[in-house]
């Protein structure tokens, strides 16, 4: 129940004053948790879209998720695979996905940037998909799905083809019954990203404050 605590402290500037009817209480007053519980059940559902004040604009210097490159640039790849809408030259635009794999020798259908001459460069070598809607230029705009080769998943706000606005991190969560992973993996932090970058302060959510949720819906 620590988490929640906490929780509860860090919003108090934030959310309206509370009732002293609810089902949480501390040596010195009881509060009413349904708000905290609504907002927590919207940010822990990955199709919501979280909005930011920060400014749209983005620096000069700021690092796209991935970059389209001739293929004799240095560290292109051209082992990955593409799969949704594309535009004049082949170039990914409209809704789809991108699939990186990290085997030298990729399966069949990983050969999209030989086949189509646009290859790639990535800002992380753990980024394992991009889905979104790509722009006109190959770029990914607004509302996108990353996964990582680490079990990681975010969702966040592209700008440009660069993070920019809320993200939020989904991790796996172990059952414990049979020690493998669960099917929907959990809300783990919520942090703003600026130009590529986080900035201010990051959320994190313990499992134990997951669970407690879980029993009260």
């Amino acid at each position: 129940m620590r988490s929640l605590i906490l929780l509860l402290f860090l919003l108090n500037s934030n959310l309206p004053q509370i009732l002293c009817e609810g089902s949480f209480c501390d040596a010195e007053k009881c509060v009413n948790t349904q708000p905290l519980e609504a907002w927590f059940e919207t940010i822990k559902d990955p199709k919501s879209v979280l909005k930011s004040d920060i400014d749209g604009n983005l620096k000069i210097d700021a690092q796209p998720l991935v970059s389209i490159v001739p293929c004799d640039t240095k560290d292109a790849l051209w082992n990955y695979k593409y799969a949704g809408s594309k535009g004049k030259r082949k170039i990914f635009t409209g809704k789809g996905k991108i699939t990186f794999v990290k085997v030298k020798d990729p399966p069949h259908g990983y050969d999209y940037g030989m086949k189509s001459g646009h290859c790639l460069i990535k800002n992380d070598e753990q980024l394992k998909s991009i889905e979104s809607e790509f722009d006109a230029k190959g770029r990914v705009q607004g509302f996108v799905k990353i996964d990582y080769f680490n079990n990681t998943r975010v969702y966040g706000h592209c700008v440009d083809g660069v993070l920019h606005g809320i993200t939020r991190v989904f991790i796996d969560e172990i059952d414990e019954e049979t020690n493998l992973p669960k099917s929907e993996k959990r809300l783990s932090t919520i942090q703003t990203i600026q130009n590529g970058k986080p900035v201010g302060s990051m959320w994190t959510f313990a499992l134990e404050w997951n669970e407690n949720i879980s029993k009260r819906s």
